[in-house]
């Protein structure tokens, strides 16, 4: 069992290990893939690397507002917003008591507190 996983590592790193320095290293696969978008909801850590404007419309949760006319926000998806601001292609048009208004052209979205 120990020699079998002992040949299995060598295997691996005389496979790996064929550039004499990083720099020969093929990287063009890696430069060349180009990933299929992620929903935030799927993977917590993508956060760090998304903008709100990244979002996609299934990713909005309301999760709170601090409601004051003039000085509304609201917590959405993890970012705080205010009117005006864009989120997932909406732009945010009023910050009530209980809900959010988002607007992208036609179409129009209400998110509530639940």
């Amino acid at each position: 069992m120990k020699r079998s996983v002992l040949f299995a590592i060598i295997l691996l790193f005389s496979a790996t290990a064929s550039a004499d320095s990083l720099s020969e290293l093929n990287t063009k696969a890696f430069q060349d893939r180009v990933s299929p978008p992620v929903r935030a909801s799927e993977n917590p850590f993508l956060k760090q690397n998304v903008t709100p404007q990244d979002l996609l419309v299934e990713d909005l949760n309301l999760t709170g507002i601090i409601y004051e006319p003039g000085m509304a926000r609201a917590l959405i998806s993890g970012y705080i917003v205010k009117e005006g601001d864009n989120i997932a292609g909406f732009k945010v048009k009023s910050i009530e008591r209980n809900h959010v208004v988002l607007r992208q052209m036609d179409q129009v979205k209400i998110l509530r507190l639940e």
